[in-house]
Formats: C-alpha cells, sequence, structure tokens
C-alpha cells in the first residue's frame, strides 16, 4: 500500500501545483477579469462539453457491459446523502454563504483525482472497467451539478428558471452524447470529429485548475489569511464525516473488489475543481467556492490515504 499512498498524495499535489500557476498568472496581472470571464465561458461552452462527448464516445464499446442503472444509482445516492449532511447548514442564518457551503459538501472530485488512481492501483483490463463506472457516475453527476447545482446557486424560484440556465453547455452535452452512443449514431461520426473534440476536452482540467488559482488570487483575503471561518465547515462534513457514513454501510452490503474499491474512492474525494465555474456561472460566491475547494483538496491529501487504509 505504500506506493498507493504516494500516488494518492502525487495525484493531488498535481491539482495544488496548477493551482498554484493560476495564482501566479493572476499575481504577475497577466490576465484581467474580461479575459477570466472568457477561460469560465470556454470551458463552461467548450472544453467540458468536448470532453463529455469525446469520453462518451471513446469508451462506446464497453459502457454496455456495465449496469448502468447500478451506477447511476451510485451518482444519486452520493448526491443524497451530500444533501442529507449538508442540510443542518440551511438553518445557520448568520453564514453568508450557505448554498455554496453545500454545494461543497455535495459534489466531490468524482472524475480526474478517481482516474488518475485507477490508473497507478489496477491493471490495464481493470482500468477500463473502472473508467466506464466513472464515466456513467459522472453523467448523472454533471446533470446534478451543471444543471441543479447552477439552478440552486442562482438562487432561482421555480418560475423564474430559464430553460438555458438548466440546460447549459456540460448539461446538453451529456444528453447529446448519451442518445449518440445509445443509439449507436456515434458510428457515423468521422474520427476526425472525435479525435478534435478529444483534444479541446483534455484541456479542461488544466484550465479548471488555473482558474481556480486565478479566483483564489483574485480574492485576496483567503491567501492574505483573512479567512472567514464558515469556509473551513464542509472540509470535516466532506472527508471525515461522509467516508465513516459509507464505511459503515459498505459492513452491510456486499459487493466485488472493484466496485467496493469505486465506492470507497468516491466517498474519499475532495470537493469538486469545477464548482467554482459553476458558481462564476451561476454569478454566486465564486471566490468563496475557491477558497472551499482549495481547502478541501489540501486536506485529502492526509485523509485519503487514511481512509483507504481503513476500508480497501
Amino acid at each position: 500500500m505504500d506506493i498507493e499512498f504516494y500516488k494518492i498524495v502525487e495525484a493531488i499535489f498535481k491539482i495544488i501545483l496548477l493551482t498554484g500557476i493560476g495564482v501566479f498568472i493572476s499575481y504577475k496581472r497577466l490576465i484581467n477579469s474580461s479575459a477570466t470571464e472568457f477561460l469560465t465561458n470556454l470551458v463552461v461552452k467548450i472544453t467540458a462539453p468536448a470532453l463529455i462527448f469525446s469520453t462518451f464516445v471513446r469508451n462506446s464499446q464497453i459502457f454496455g457491459e456495465v449496469n448502468f442503472l447500478f451506477f447511476s444509482g451510485v451518482a444519486l445516492g452520493f448526491f443524497f446523502l451530500g444533501i442529507l449532511n449538508s442540510f443542518f447548514i440551511l438553518f445557520l442564518k448568520n453564514l453568508k454563504s450557505r448554498r455554496e457551503l453545500i454545494m461543497l459538501v455535495t459534489f466531490q472530485n468524482c472524475g480526474y483525482l478517481p482516474m488518475t488512481l485507477s490508473y497507478f492501483l489496477f491493471p490495464p483490463e481493470m482500468h477500463q472497467r473502472f473508467l466506464v463506472f466513472i464515466f456513467i457516475y459522472i453523467m448523472v453527476f454533471n446533470i446534478l451539478m451543471w444543471g441543479g447545482g447552477v439552478v440552486f446557486l442562482s438562487r432561482c424560484k421555480l418560475h423564474q428558471i430559464k430553460l438555458g440556465l438548466l440546460f447549459n453547455p456540460p448539461v446538453v452535452g451529456v444528453i447529446f452524447s448519451f442518445i449518440m452512443v445509445y443509439s449507436g449514431i456515434y458510428r457515423l461520426i468521422p474520427a476526425l470529429v472525435v479525435d478534435t473534440a478529444s483534444a479541446v476536452g483534455n484541456t479542461t482540467f488544466v484550465l479548471s485548475m488555473f482558474l481556480l488559482g486565478i479566483l483564489l488570487h483574485q480574492h485576496a483575503d483567503f491567501l492574505k489569511h483573512r479567512i472567514r471561518k464558515e469556509v473551513l465547515l464542509p472540509a470535516p462534513i466532506k472527508l471525515f464525516l461522509i467516508p465513516l457514513e459509507v464505511f459503515f454501510i459498505l459492513r452491510f452490503l456486499e459487493f466485488d473488489s472493484l466496485i467496493r474499491t469505486f465506492l470507497v474512492i468516491q466517498a474519499c474525494m475532495p470537493s469538486a475543481a469545477n464548482l467554482p465555474i459553476v458558481a462564476s456561472w451561476a454569478r454566486a460566491d465564486k471566490g468563496f467556492m475557491a477558497q472551499g475547494v482549495f481547502l478541501s483538496n489540501i486536506f485529502s491529501i492526509f485523509t485519503i490515504p487514511f481512509w483507504f487504509g481503513i476500508m480497501i
């Protein structure tokens, strides 16, 4: 397990280093607020949908081998577990960013970190199967985060919800890709198109990390240690309470080792790196969200190996 712990820490440090580059870009004034908004729109409207589409099409041949309903249910299960664990935040009237706090608890880094850990933990065949678990999970996750999450953060009432807000580009990308793969239409798409979409989509993670760092520096109160105490609230819930609950749940349920590992990994993950972009898209407190994501990832360097040692 020593090598696994090392790879876990290495994957998280990659996130921190990329975030640091974003801080440096902002510190050197290589980017202004207009350019930041452009990068946000680039990720939301172009690179994230391209990543979703290319991921679905390139792995279409093995989607049929995995229980789609089970992993969709797992995504919904983790979503509701996060909601239940953060529900009391709604009643803390003195908090300025209650909705942002709930999002930080509810949505985890379900893609990049699990994919990286899978690469180092499993032989090739198991790794490919594990990736399909993640892709199906992400499909439901993206609809919940980019659809419901954006609406929730925007504080819209039901009669005020605009279809463009709910059916934003990442959500449309998920629905479109699902239809393409499960109808078989994807076979008519030229390889050149898929390869181009993949090249564009692969920039999503790096751009998201740069944006996280840029937002951290632009909201420099955090970096100058004038920290809002409530930003510390999500981390213990996300990184200790939820994994502990999953630990007890797994004691009463039987799964094969790969599925069990998948559930453990998802339970241990820090807050989703794209949350500041979701907040920006919804005109919410993106600076506060960036602070919460950064702290969650820092703390997870220590909590992920701890839970792996107990549950795997």
